[in-house]
């Protein structure tokens, strides 16, 4: 079975440049966003360091975490937490 046929999970990773990566079958998967036109490919696999597929189209088995978006939902949860650490107003009665 391809790689890119297997469920995956991918979690954020530590960089911009590989922002997906994940554990599987012993294997430390990780997606590249390439840069076009550098590249003929949107995105790369890399095992373990080592490109083994290239792809356009995120595979439909496949989830992620859109960095972006989850860098919003991390600032817009910590405004939450800090308006309920803020206490009423001496001004208000």
């Amino acid at each position: 079975m391809s790689r890119l046929a297997q469920p995956v999970a991918f979690e954020l990773g530590g960089s911009a440049r590989t922002p997906w990566e994940a554990e599987v079958d012993g294997e430390r998967r990780q997606v590249r966003a390439n840069e076009v036109p550098e590249s003929a490919y949107r995105y790369s696999l890399l095992v373990d360091g080592e490109v083994v597929e290239e792809f356009h189209d995120w595979p439909t088995c496949w989830t992620r975490v859109d960095p972006y978006l989850q860098r919003e939902y991390e600032d817009e949860r910590e405004k939450s937490e800090y308006q309920r650490r803020i206490g009423p107003s001496k001004l208000v009665t």
